[in-house]
């Protein structure tokens, strides 16, 4: 069972982190909602659409890129810092890797700028002088630049073509499942998910994950404000949505054991100890990364159907 104290700090930071998110949300909204017409000027129009969000996911991306070049270098891997954490910035901004395509093709440019730091690690190795753990070396680098880089991506491309309201729902389902996952494990799990990888996990907890997952889902719909987005999913009806919620919790709890798996490959609790009872920003972005790119094509094809 968890101390109380325990409990106490994570009530606490997870409350500060949730009004700062209610914060930066509020501020997205209210220049979403915003007319930006042909008289609008670019600033205006770029913060409609996401210009906020997506400088928040930059200064996330180094943060991530930074947390896993300890878990690099913790096994035994030297990889490449500055190019690391540079390709994670250019991946996790969508716009950026479109200059590198011809008619501003967007998989052309994400797949130039994976090639282009692919030759770069290269040429810093030779560099070094010598073959020591090359290839743990770039394949750490490059695995750092698509994780850090252009799977966190996916959050502003969520925002950018759903709107705020889309990426609300999936961060709350996801970090809500969370919630639930580590309540209902404290209170009633007893039987392990996954022993080896995630002693501190239960069946029971996953339960919990799931079912506040589906719900949080399926209530966030139901109020949030219908934009185009909001209304596709409203229409799907009840048991879709808490389908699709719950869908949302497993890829977030397949998230948490993937990060878990780096942990334990590195022998690290935690990625930072930043937060108390948190740890780092992979600890806190871990279950909402994978859920990003699932939430993307789950609405870009629940769009293209209506």
């Amino acid at each position: 069972m968890k101390s109380t104290r325990t409990i106490a700090t994570r009530i606490c930071f997870g409350s500060i982190m949730i009004l700062l998110l209610i914060g930066i949300f509020a501020a997205d909204i209210y220049f979403y909602n915003q007319h930006t017409g042909s008289s609008a000027g670019p600033m205006k129009l770029l913060l409609s659409r996401g210009l906020t969000v997506m400088i928040i996911v930059t200064v996330l991306s180094i943060f991530l890129s930074l947390e896993l070049l300890n878990f690099s270098r913790a096994t035994g891997a030297a990889p490449f810092a500055f190019l690391t954490v540079l390709g994670s910035a250019i991946a996790s901004i969508p716009v950026l890797p479109t200059f590198l395509a011809d008619k501003l093709n967007l998989p052309i440019g994400i797949a130039s700028v994976i090639c282009i730091f692919v030759v770069l690690m290269f040429i810093s190795q030779i560099m070094r002088g010598d073959t020591i753990r090359a290839g743990a070396n770039i394949a750490w680098s490059m695995f750092i630049i698509i994780y850090a880089g252009l799977l966190i991506s996916f959050l502003y491309m969520v925002r950018l073509f759903f709107g705020p309201y889309a990426l609300i729902i999936m961060i709350s389902a996801v970090k809500g499942a969370d919630i639930g996952a580590y309540f209902t494990g404290t209170a009633i799990g007893r039987h392990k998910l996954i022993p080896w990888l995630s002693p501190g996990k239960s069946i029971e907890g996953l339960i919990g994950a799931i079912v506040f997952g589906a719900i949080i889902t399926y209530g966030l719909v139901c109020v949030l404000p219908q934009d185009a987005t909001v209304r596709a999913l409203y229409n799907l009806g009840a048991a879709k949505l808490l389908f699709i919620g719950a869908g949302l919790a497993l890829v977030g709890q397949f998230g948490d054991l993937s990060e878990s798996l780096l942990k334990r490959d590195a022998e690290i609790k935690d990625s930072a100890r930043l937060i108390p009872e948190f740890g780092g920003f992979c600890d806190l972005l871990d279950s909402i990364l994978p859920t990003g790119f699932i939430w993307y094509w789950v609405l870009k094809l629940i769009l293209l159907r209506g």
